[in-house]
């Protein structure tokens, strides 16, 4: 329970200064299962915990999915609610592009109300995301991508970056493309 209650204030007092936050991690002696599996730590694992990650003045409610992301981190899934008294119908799961890939590399900045999802591929295979509200829908404002391809005559050993930034179309245009190795 200390634990429990020094990870919430933690978080509340980290979110008070920053622009900037992710979701919470558990402290890292915490561990939600083991070999046995006991119920140590049952209620720290699977705590719910409130933040309002689409920035509308509301907290969603945010479930812990322990070891459920890309590398063995842990994926979040994020419900909204109608702000009225928790009952029936008015909980519904976001699973939509950017809330049903929220894990633990996941970035929020309140300041400029967007958010930034890494999809780790490898060392050449990623991709970092960034999500912004644009009329009522939210949509990629910028996308970086790491990979390998036949850009420099047919050589697949290079690896480029690729930077998108959408367009006054709402359209992401490929902005700047350089060879890192």
């Amino acid at each position: 329970m200390k634990n429990l209650l020094l990870l919430l204030l933690l978080s509340v007092s980290t979110l008070a200064f920053s622009k900037e936050f992710s979701i919470p991690e558990l402290p890292t002696e915490t561990s939600c299962w083991n070999k046995e599996l006991s119920n140590e730590n049952i209620e720290i694992c699977n705590q719910p915990i409130f933040l309002d990650l689409d920035f509308d003045g509301q907290n969603e409610i945010i479930k812990r999915d322990f070891r459920g992301a890309q590398r063995g981190g842990d994926r979040f899934i994020i419900y909204k609610h109608s702000g009225k008294e928790m009952s029936g119908e008015q909980v519904e799961e976001m699973d939509y592009a950017p809330f049903n890939n929220i894990d633990y590399t996941t970035t929020f900045d309140s300041s400029k109300k967007e958010i930034l999802i890494y999809f780790s591929g490898g060392a050449c295979g990623s991709e970092y995301r960034t999500y912004k509200k644009i009329s009522s829908k939210w949509t990629v404002i910028k996308r970086i991508v790491y990979n390998q391809d036949d850009w420099d005559k047919g050589d697949k050993n290079y690896c480029y970056e690729s930077t998108y930034e959408v367009d006054d179309n709402l359209e992401l245009e490929l902005i700047n493309r350089i060879r890192l190795h």
